[in-house]
């Protein structure tokens, strides 16, 4: 599907002033959360990697279920490696195994749980700046639900790692 950018419907979209102090406000975070996400998107592409290298074999990949690591505990992630990857983690490196993922998935919620402060503080500071009302936020959180459900089945969630904060931070979840 295409879209078309014409310039007439643009003109009257009310952009606030922004004072110089909110600008530099909104910038820091901005900032901080692209580089929050940058970090859990690496983690999970090193994890991913880790698993692959380690654990699987030529000409099989990952499934969703180890593309999504950080959503299984130890023993579903062992059972997703047998399924998917054809072997069992040897017993000596089950331990080690079983810490790292620990630790990746403790990092993964850190990052996680300090993106959907920043995406609740940003909205709150967009939300103020365009002086919207209750109903009007409303309107605009239905609308973000909306456009951050997949429209198309069978696609791994990990396609889109922003999707696991579910595109935005919902107040009051």
């Amino acid at each position: 599907q295409r879209y078309r950018l014409i310039d007439q419907y643009m003109r009257p979209l009310p952009v606030p002033n922004v004072p110089v102090g909110e600008q530099d406000k909104l910038g820091a975070l901005a900032d901080a959360l692209t580089a929050a996400a940058n970090a859990r998107f690496r983690l999970h592409q090193e994890t991913r990697h880790r698993v692959n290298s380690d654990l699987g074999s030529p000409g099989l990949r990952l499934n969703e279920k180890l593309t999504n690591w950080w959503e299984l505990d130890f023993a579903g992630f062992r059972r997703e490696v047998k399924q998917a990857l054809k072997r069992e983690i040897p017993v000596r490196e089950r331990s080690d195994w079983e810490h790292y993922l620990a630790e990746a998935r403790k990092s993964h919620e850190t990052y996680t749980d300090d993106i959907v402060r920043m995406e609740t503080e940003l909205n709150v500071i967009v939300y103020t700046l365009f002086d919207l009302s209750p109903t009007e936020i409303q309107i605009t959180l239905q609308s973000a639900r909306t456009a951050a459900t997949p429209r198309h089945e069978g696609l791994p969630n990990a396609a889109n790692d922003y999707q696991h904060t579910g595109g935005i931070a919902w107040p009051g979840q």
